[in-house]
């Protein structure tokens, strides 16, 4: 492509008069020169002495093709939600709002995001027992589900859930093969908003399953959503009486795994992540609107099987305590620089999410732990790290020696042969 651009006529008579002025300058030409095409280009000539041809060339070129009228490209940076995206005007994209959801119950969340269209157009390979629960469709609604023989006898797609729908007054279809997850949504301005994601709309992938989507409002995102699902549509058989007949006596129930998608519920730990000793001191101010939304969040998804806490760090210390690694934190309430030896150690805990601070909140990091882990006071803690040759440091992480020295001492509490005697409770985190 190079080689083409630097071929046209155009080109070469560029470097004809770059040569030229080069002439000039040299005293192989007359300073006045009365050439139309040089003095035409002399301001061009200059910049061509300073910056190579090709630059300039693709400016030109860029400035003539790019959609944004000759602007300038830049970078915009797009309000997100769980994650930072960048928007390119070069790239195409005519939005503000590009948004990510993610962890279970997502259908929740979706539901309501639909709760507001006049249309709905869902294209989703599964549809469980309650599908219609999870996403109730009316009048002039369109969805399109993979109904065939093998997702029936697999008990992927229900019958029952097609036919509410149906009975609502969807327009419903049945594309084999279909796998695709997808929801474009429609509100009474005629505004499109997309929905792209993981998730089947079923219990399971509700509420045992990590799903994710983005949502989108983007003019040509959704316009190539909305001429796909015309283009499965027309390859789709139409759901009615007669194929709802057919399909109940080929549905099958469904096999249940025995945990959630093989996911073991509450936390697990890494022992080879970094281990640190923390102290748990009285909240000094309130938590961050963000902290708090990552604090529900994490009790929605994991509050079942582990307890949930927060614990608020230093600032700066953001950088330093990440996701992955744990913490076993230790009662503090008089916020003294070590605490007593009667104080609560608590079991290793899992740090989930790390919130960044600001101006006017600390940075908090979130945590999960398994309820049945003994607590030790705060002295046989601190003389098991004392014992594998090595002191706290409450800056840094234990090293390799003490930390295997503590998870051993835990092991041996989840036997039933710790002491489990909890001192003073106040000053926990919540």
């Amino acid at each position: 492509m190079l080689d083409r651009l630097a071929r046209p006529r155009t080109d070469l008579r560029l470097l004809q008069l770059r040569d030229r002025w080069d002439a000039r300058r040299t005293g192989e030409l007359p300073t006045r020169c009365s050439d139309p095409g040089f003095l035409a280009f002399r301001p061009l000539l200059v910049k061509l002495r300073r910056e190579p041809l090709l630059t300039l060339l693709h400016r030109k070129i860029e400035r003539h093709t790019s959609p944004w009228r000759g602007q300038p490209p830049s970078t915009t940076t797009v309000p997100c939600v769980g994650f930072q995206g960048v928007r390119s005007r070069n790239a195409g994209w005519n939005t503000d709002a590009v948004k990510f959801i993610g962890g279970e119950h997502l259908w929740d969340r979706m539901r309501a995001l639909s709760a507001g269209a006049v249309q709905r157009r869902v294209a989703v390979a599964y549809a469980g027992r309650n599908a219609a629960e999870l996403l109730p469709l009316s009048v002039n609604d369109t969805v399109v589900v993979d109904g065939g023989d093998g997702a029936l006898a697999a008990g992927s797609t229900h019958p029952g859930a097609l036919a509410t729908w149906l009975r609502a007054g969807a327009y419903v279809w049945s594309l084999p093969g279909l796998h695709a997850k997808v929801v474009l949504l429609e509100d009474a301005s005629g505004a499109r908003t997309a929905i792209v994601g993981s998730a089947n709309i079923s219990d399971r992938s509700n509420s045992q399953l990590i799903e994710a989507a983005v949502t989108t409002d983007d003019h040509d995102v959704c316009q190539s959503i909305s001429d796909e699902m015309d283009r499965w549509v027309g390859m789709a058989d139409p759901v009615d009486a007669e194929w709802l007949k057919r399909a109940r006596t080929l549905y099958r129930e469904p096999k249940q795994p025995d945990r959630a998608g093989g996911r073991r519920r509450g936390p697990r730990l890494d022992r080879r992540a970094p281990l640190w000793v923390g102290m748990s001191t009285p909240a000094m101010e309130p938590l961050s609107p963000a902290a708090e939304a990552e604090y529900r969040h994490v009790v929605q998804d994991d509050g079942r099987g582990a307890d949930v806490q927060w614990w608020q760090l230093n600032d700066g210390d953001e950088g330093s305590v990440l996701p992955g690694h744990n913490i076993i934190l230790v009662n503090n309430p008089s916020d003294r620089d070590e605490p007593v030896g009667q104080a609560t150690a608590w079991g290793p805990a899992k740090v989930v999410r790390v919130v960044p601070g600001s101006k006017r909140h600390r940075p908090v990091a979130i945590l999960v732990r398994d309820p049945k882990l003994a607590r030790y006071r705060f002295s046989h803690v601190r003389a098991t790290i004392t014992g594998a040759g090595t002191a706290i440091d409450w800056e840094r992480p234990l090293d390799a020696r003490a930390a295997a020295a503590l998870y051993r001492m835990w092991s041996a509490g989840d036997a039933g042969h710790g002491e489990r005697e909890v001192v003073e409770s106040g000053g926990a985190v919540p």
